[in-house]
């Protein structure tokens, strides 16, 4: 990304501008997905690469395949399990990406994976155990899983006509992305993109930050699955 870049404060409605100064999200604490991940052989890795340019590619069902293979294997991290549940929602098999990342309890196998687990979710209509895998998300201690957590919550609050408190979670990206962009994330920048631009209707112009957080995203890593 280019340094320096920064959401336009000014385009906050002045309610909510006060906060403008308060630094809400520290640098992303991803020690645990980069261990499991860079634990894993690099075959393996190579071949979770080769599976997401399957999907990208439209090859649907040697994508499934390939990422089901990768997640059988003793050892394969969160990232495989979060990735082939994503490659199922695509294809509309919600109820099989919810057995991918959900253990016997019915919560996610690991942190990372709650926010996949209530998508799937709240896909099928389940949005109490969505709203609850979201939650679980929010109060990670990993900075995207977090990150993302709070949208989603954001996003079922806005849904369900609670539109002050999801304005209030929206308003927070701001935050995320102006006091270090260069630390966050692909899945982050596109969360920031997604809030900013819900609070767009306050501000029409801040349709231009969401972009500009997209643009942001697919520079950080276009091998992202989203």
């Amino acid at each position: 990304m280019t340094p320096g870049r920064r959401v336009d404060d000014s385009r906050r409605s002045p309610r909510r501008r006060w906060r403008a100064n308060r630094s809400w999200l520290g640098a992303s604490l991803l020690a645990a997905v980069l261990a499991a991940t860079v634990a894993w052989a690099p075959v393996e890795a190579q071949s979770l690469d080769q599976a997401r340019e399957l999907l990208r590619t439209g090859s649907d069902d040697e994508a499934l395949e390939a990422f089901r293979a990768l997640a059988r294997r003793d050892g394969a991290p969160p990232t495989v399990l979060r990735d082939y549940a994503l490659a199922l929602m695509e294809v509309g098999r919600y109820d099989d990406a919810r057995e991918v990342v959900a253990g016997p309890d019915g919560q996610a196998r690991a942190p990372e994976l709650e926010n996949v687990l209530g998508e799937a979710l709240a896909a099928v209509g389940r949005l109490e155990e969505a709203e609850a895998a979201f939650r679980r998300a929010a109060a990670s201690q990993a900075g995207p899983v977090r990150t993302v957590g709070r949208l989603n919550v954001g996003i079922l609050l806005w849904n369900r006509g609670e539109r002050g408190a999801a304005l209030d979670i929206f308003d927070s990206f701001i935050d995320v992305y102006n006091s270090g962009a260069d630390r966050l994330t692909a899945e982050e920048l596109m969360a920031v993109g997604v809030a900013v631009r819900y609070l767009s209707v306050t501000n029409p112009l801040l349709l231009q930050d969401a972009l500009m957080a997209f643009d942001d995203a697919a520079a950080a890593d276009p091998t992202d699955l989203r």
